[in-house]
């Protein structure tokens, strides 16, 4: 379900949404009202736009009119404005581009207008996303985190519904993190280039975040830091691979919370609809403990850990238009684990170069020219190969005892003769 207060989340004009001049949320502005992309949230209202100077196509967030002299929603505002404004440009983070009050007071946030749908509404279309794709997707979520960790933000709402799959008609898919509406500033704020804090933290004890995708000490209303982001990135990682979040079977508020605090989810391979690698596993359930200093330490080491996962190949396929997952899921999770030969893809070598609060670097795909047709190398044997081998070996064995019983007999005839 797309977030109300997500800015790119939803393509379609809501009815009755175009307002005379007169009604123009942003009469005054350098920006001409095109449409509505979301109803309005606690917050304000998500909006498309036109920059009237470039005739450029813009996302705007606009706060209520009664919110217009809230200081706290501001603020919030400000925060998020100047949190992407330190992050930006990146290549998995939307680009901020200005921050304005209308004539009555209230402030909005213009963002670049991205093009395709949120990867909340991927996973309900197709039900999982395979392994490889899935991790691709990974790596350039962590690079965007890792940028944003770099200067002291902490998004504290990575979602599915957060995450947005650019159109893939240019080159391959890219991801990009949205909404830092609810971001913390942590760590020392001093340093040149971080946002200030907001002038009224969030009050401890409070619950901030989606309690499906927030950590441990989110439910709780503990104090937070980047690893809470960890967290949230493994358990997208864990409703890829698996086609549910780690603990879908809670459905009542309190139970859902109290599970995220004390209740360990099971693996992601049991009941999963594909094979998943034990070492992938292994990577997300790390990302998942309870405490924070039992997680990897870094958007860059959770990277790196993935990338360890998925050798002895550097290369990875980056796809250029989604899998059918449809098409092979019912076939069982042994070729459920196996992407079509025919799918149109891309090599990308993955290189890690860091994107921990020690470099504040991006982890970046370079694209290379696609391969020609052969078989994938792969470090994991799917269930049918492993049943292939098994029948081979087994005809083997039958062989060397016919065999051997052929030449004892040879050999008794041998001696009888003598």
């Amino acid at each position: 379900m797309p977030d109300r207060e997500n800015p790119q989340s939803s393509p379609r004009q809501v009815a009755g949404d175009v307002p005379d001049a007169a009604r123009d949320p942003l009469r005054g502005t350098p920006y001409r009202f095109v449409c509505k992309l979301s109803d309005s949230g606690a917050m304000g209202q998500v909006v498309e736009a036109e920059q009237i100077a470039l005739r450029k196509r813009v996302v705007i967030k606009l706060i209520r009119g009664e919110l217009a002299g809230s200081a706290g929603f501001v603020d919030r505002m400000r925060l998020e404005a100047e949190a992407l404004g330190a992050i930006s440009p990146h290549p998995h983070v939307v680009t901020v581009l200005d921050l304005g009050r209308t004539p009555d007071g209230r402030a909005y946030l213009v963002m670049e207008k991205l093009v395709g749908r949120t990867l909340g509404d991927e996973l309900a279309t197709r039900g999982f996303i395979p392994v490889d794709e899935a991790v691709a997707l990974g790596f350039q979520l962590l690079s965007g985190l890792g940028a944003a960790h770099g200067v002291g933000v902490v998004h504290r709402d990575i979602k599915p519904d957060n995450l947005f799959l650019c159109d893939p008609a240019r080159g391959p898919r890219v991801l990009k993190i949205l909404d830092f509406g609810i971001a913390k500033v942590v760590g020392e704020q001093a340093e040149a280039g971080r946002p200030a804090p907001l002038a009224q933290p969030t009050a401890q004890g409070l619950m901030v975040g989606t309690p499906r995708f927030c950590a441990p000490e989110q439910a709780a209303g503990l104090p937070i830091d980047h690893r809470a982001d960890i967290y949230a990135v493994g358990a997208v990682l864990y409703a890829l691979v698996a086609g549910r979040d780690p603990f879908h079977h809670h459905h009542i508020l309190f139970n859902l919370l109290r599970a995220q605090v004390s209740e360990a989810p099971p693996p992601p391979s049991r009941g999963a609809p594909q094979v998943i690698p034990e070492e992938v596993e292994r990577a997300i359930m790390k990302a998942l403990q309870k405490r924070p200093e039992d997680r990897w330490g870094s958007a860059a080491e959770f990277g790196e850990a993935l990338a360890r996962a998925l050798r002895p190949s550097p290369q990875r396929w980056l796809m250029t238009e989604p899998i059918d997952t449809r098409s092979f899921r019912a076939r069982g999770p042994e070729r459920a684990a196996q992407l079509p030969p025919e799918a149109p893809r891309e090599v990308a070598t993955l290189r890690l170069q860091g994107i921990g609060a020690a470099s504040h670097q991006a982890m970046e795909p370079t694209i290379c020219a696609p391969s020609p047709p052969g078989p994938r190398a792969s470090s994991v044997l799917t269930a049918g190969e492993v049943r292939r081998r098994a029948i081979s070996l087994k005809v083997a064995v039958l062989f060397a005892l016919v065999a051997c019983a052929a030449l004892v007999e040879a050999f008794g005839h041998l001696l009888w003769a003598r």
